[in-house]
């Protein structure tokens, strides 16, 4: 048996069963086309590479890209959306109780967005994943980072709502 066996899927736009429409970046889970590339590039540039805090954006860049979120992320189940926002009320209604903030909790969010993308094969959560571990990022502690947690919330809450606006899945 010759070394092409193996081969079979080396050219460029083909898998390595051959199909076509293959990309490396695909495969590998880097998904820099459709329409929320570009607000995950201006989030990425604001919350990665100018290193700015939630606390700094203004109201309505965040409703802006809660509706491009909200309309392009119809094929995500609603409930989906719920189970993430409730784990934010749970925080939220935490440092209401207790008075102070830490970052911690949001931080653990990542992890939980993280499973729920590993749960779902067809990685619907996966662009919302992309999209909101840079603002987690950026949450600070203290009492900054409070005001950075009401903005998180409140940016959670325009894609929940633009996303029911938009016809999201039940």
């Amino acid at each position: 048996m010759n070394g092409n066996h193996f081969r079979a899927g080396a050219r460029s736009g083909q898998d390595r069963y051959g199909r076509s429409g293959y990309s490396p970046s695909s495969e590998e889970g880097g998904r820099n086309d459709g329409p929320l590339a570009p607000v995950k590039v201006e989030i990425n540039n604001t919350f990665k590479n100018e290193k700015r805090c939630p606390a700094d954006i203004r109201v309505d860049k965040w409703i802006q890209w809660a509706e491009v979120i909200g309309r392009n992320t119809r094929s995500v189940k609603v409930s989906q959306i719920r189970k993430v926002f409730g784990l934010l009320v749970r925080i939220e209604n935490d440092v209401r109780a207790n008075k102070t903030f830490s970052n911690e909790p949001v931080i653990y969010l990542k992890a939980h967005l993280a499973y729920a993308v590993g749960r779902n094969r067809q990685n619907q959560l996966k662009d919302l994943y992309e999209i909101l571990v840079p603002v987690i990022d950026r949450v600070r502690d203290g009492e900054d980072g409070l005001k950075d947690f009401e903005n998180l919330m409140k940016f959670f809450r325009s894609i929940l709502a633009y996303h029911r606006f938009y016809g999201g899945k039940e």
